[in-house]
């Protein structure tokens, strides 16, 4: 089925400002490259998604959302189980919004909100009700926090080669010079690619890969020395102090908290 099969038929009626849509989706089931024409909020209820586009990739653990703009293609992989709740805006309603895709920390407040319009149907602004409603969720979403839950994505060719290959196989001990020789490139201007399109060394760009893709192999129930194994750290410890500083919270708590 496509996905536009599958989203509700409000969807399409522009004298809604919101619809909600809820999708339970089983582990490893993926989303193809598509795009929408409403701004849409991105809440992973349980599991985690990974969203993908030619700009970069994006992990949504439980409790937090992804922001994406309408006209962005865009893709989606499951880790674990996951209970997708996602709320779809008319462009005019959100514009204050940010234009570009980030992932959010979701409140115990925003959180309920969701939810509950998940479960009451659409609004329109035109009502007294979906008034409402429609400006305590707008206030609270434009109080979210933006989370270190992204790798942007090099544009010139031959960074991405070595960025492909990296995601791809992350535990690799493959160095950046072994990269930049089966590229015929060079170390250094593989490097200079890195910082001027991503922000980001070399080093750090690997790292945040390794870490974020631990994020859907917990998610898939697989242990925390499973998990940093896999994504190329050579001791739990190690792993759980990288995660630490970058998350701000140990692999276990992260998933057992909210986000404040």
């Amino acid at each position: 089925m496509s996905i536009k099969r599958k989203l509700p038929l409000p969807y399409w009626d522009p004298r809604y400002d919101l619809v909600p849509f809820a999708f339970d989706l089983p582990h490893r089931h993926q989303i193809p490259l598509h795009l929408h024409h409403r701004d849409q909020l991105v809440y992973a209820r349980t599991g985690v998604m990974t969203i993908t586009t030619n700009r970069g990739a994006w992990v949504i653990p439980p409790n937090r959302a992804v922001w994406v703009p309408n006209g962005v293609e865009h893709r989606l992989r499951m880790s674990g189980r996951v209970e997708m709740r996602t709320l779809y805006f008319r462009h005019d309603v959100v514009s204050s919004l940010p234009r570009s895709c980030c992932v959010v920390a979701v409140s115990p407040l925003l959180r309920e909100l969701i939810l509950y319009v998940v479960a009451h149907g659409p609004l329109k602004r035109r009502t007294a009700r979906g008034r409402r409603i429609l400006d305590f969720l707008l206030d609270q979403m434009r109080q979210l926090a933006v989370l270190p839950l992204h790798v942007p994505w090099p544009t010139d060719p031959r960074a991405r080669r070595v960025a492909e290959s990296v995601a791809e196989n992350p535990a690799s001990a493959v160095t950046l010079d072994q990269h930049a020789k089966r590229i015929h490139a060079g170390k250094r201007t593989i490097e200079r690619l890195f910082l001027a399109e991503t922000n980001l060394s070399f080093r750090h760009w690997r790292q945040q890969v390794r870490l974020l893709q631990s994020l859907e192999r917990l998610a898939a129930g697989k242990t925390v020395t499973t998990a940093a194994l896999d994504v190329g750290y050579d001791s739990t410890s190690a792993f759980i102090a990288a995660f630490r500083q970058t998350f701000g919270a140990t692999p276990r708590k992260y998933f057992r908290d909210d986000p404040q």
